[in-house]
């Protein structure tokens, strides 16, 4: 019976990896600039420019990913660019 509950659990890790893959590249591949999302249509070029590049949406998507999964494995799930709060607290805050 162990030895099937640690075969499951290897196969856990592989199943995550490729769900935050893939969740990471369609969230990346849809239509838009986020940093326009943000600022709205009337922003300069010059501060659209800081926005991606304090972002890191200027790095290769590898790069991003990379950094993005070190910080959920840290427990780092970003932060709400609606109210400023991080994503963590947000949804701790919404449980019961």
């Amino acid at each position: 019976m162990l030895g099937y509950i640690g075969r499951r659990l290897l196969h856990l890790f592989p199943v995550l990896l490729a769900v935050t893959l893939l969740t990471f590249l369609i969230a990346s591949l849809l239509p838009g600039d986020l940093a326009y999302a943000i600022l709205g249509d009337q922003a300069t070029p010059d501060k659209v420019a800081a926005l991606r590049a304090q972002m890191g949406l200027d790095q290769p998507i590898a790069w991003r990913y990379l950094h993005w999964l070190g910080g959920v494995i840290q427990g780092d799930l970003g932060r709400s660019f609606r109210t400023g709060e991080t994503v963590l607290a947000a949804i701790g805050a919404r449980l019961p």
